[in-house]
């Protein structure tokens, strides 16, 4: 089955694909590494670009993995030391799409795991936090989009201080955040792809079933979970 199209594959899938991160989190921070946990976001509330683009799927999702590259790219990490004034070595990152429908459209987003050589304090993490942020909101703000707002443009913190999405799938430990993104709730108004489905088979809104359909084409071969 497909993890995106099949609500009962994509959790089986999350649940598995959560524990192979787990693996990897645990000799990571054995061997005194850092784990912290970026979420990249954009605002769906107005948008700048054409009204045929506004709420369409497909570009929005090719728009933030094109941000993504650009805000992790190899010369974002020879610049990063530079902000942060200490040495930082990002071994690797591992990162999931969370795809939500609301009143205003599609809400794509990125949660990633960056695997760091050594413990950042808090300062060092938000100033990691404000380079990321930068290089984000410029590449989705040159995309056409409304610039992401400072407080939820990105968020960046400790593994440890991000259990509250992990309790949505009944599993205490920080791999779950990464890829358990399509098969959870969405926030407030916001409906996550499996709830969408859900209201289809209820209720029969032919717009919900455009949305599915619109979906299912732009997340066509689309990973699920990506590393570096």
């Amino acid at each position: 089955g497909s993890g995106w199209k099949d609500p009962v594959c994509g959790h089986q899938i999350s649940l598995q694909r959560a524990k192979d991160i787990q693996a990897v989190i645990g000799p990571h921070r054995k061997a005194g590494g850092d784990v912290v946990l970026g979420t990249f976001t954009v605002a769906h509330d107005q948008f700048t670009v054409s009204h045929n683009q506004r709420d369409r799927l497909a570009p929005m999702l090719k728009t933030i993995s094109k941000a993504f590259h650009l805000t992790t790219s190899g010369r974002a990490w020879k610049k990063v030391q530079d902000v942060v004034g200490a040495r930082i070595v990002v071994v690797g990152w591992v990162r999931s799409a969370e795809i939500t429908v609301g009143e205003y459209g599609w809400h794509p987003h990125f949660h990633a795991l960056f695997f760091i050589d050594r413990i950042l304090t808090e300062d060092e993490i938000e100033a990691l936090e404000q380079f990321f942020y930068e290089r984000w909101s410029d590449a989705i703000e040159a995309a056409g989009y409304r610039r992401p707002s400072r407080e939820h443009g990105v968020v960046v913190s400790h593994g440890e201080s991000a259990g509250s999405y992990v309790a949505l799938l009944s599993k205490q430990n920080l791999a779950l955040e990464t890829v358990s993104s399509g098969t959870k709730q969405g926030r407030k108004n916001n409906r996550s792809t499996l709830q969408l489905q859900y209201d289809w088979m209820v209720h029969r809104r032919d717009l919900d079933k455009e949305l599915i359909k619109e979906y299912q084409l732009a997340t066509h071969r689309m990973n699920q979970l990506t590393w570096s």
